[in-house]
């Protein structure tokens, strides 16, 4: 399972996914704020699969702890995602948690922005 940060290059008319998020056999992940809209830095475009929580995220850092903002912050919450799922079965290999955490997001509207939307973990595990 290979997941990783969309980029946060922006808004761009032509898709601004970055490596090695742009691989096709890597889940790209998109950051949203708190009302479920695009990280004002969130890379688009079609390559994009799913957004997760990645504004204001109170993280680790060197001597203590910090918010920080951006794709890394939804990567990583997209991450826990998968491994939750795959605990639920591990017998299952990557293609089906893929599957599952990409046909139970929460659509959030254009596909270019968000991808198949945001990650539900309590639906992928019912799907």
């Amino acid at each position: 399972m290979l997941v990783a940060s969309a980029g946060n290059n922006g808004y761009s008319p032509t898709s601004n996914i970055g490596y090695p998020a742009a691989f096709e056999n890597v889940i790209a992940v998109g950051a949203i704020d708190q009302l479920n809209k695009r990280y004002v830095l969130s890379s688009v475009g079609y390559d994009l699969e799913l957004v997760a929580p990645g504004v204001d995220i109170l993280s680790t850092a060197i001597g203590g702890y910090r918010t920080s903002s951006g794709t890394s912050m939804a990567s990583a919450y997209a991450t826990g995602a998968a491994a939750i799922i795959w605990s639920a079965d591990i017998q299952m290999d990557n293609l089906e948690i893929r599957t599952k955490l990409r046909n139970s997001a929460r659509n959030l509207g254009d596909t270019y922005s968000y991808g198949n939307g945001l990650i539900s973990v309590k639906d992928a595990l019912q799907y």
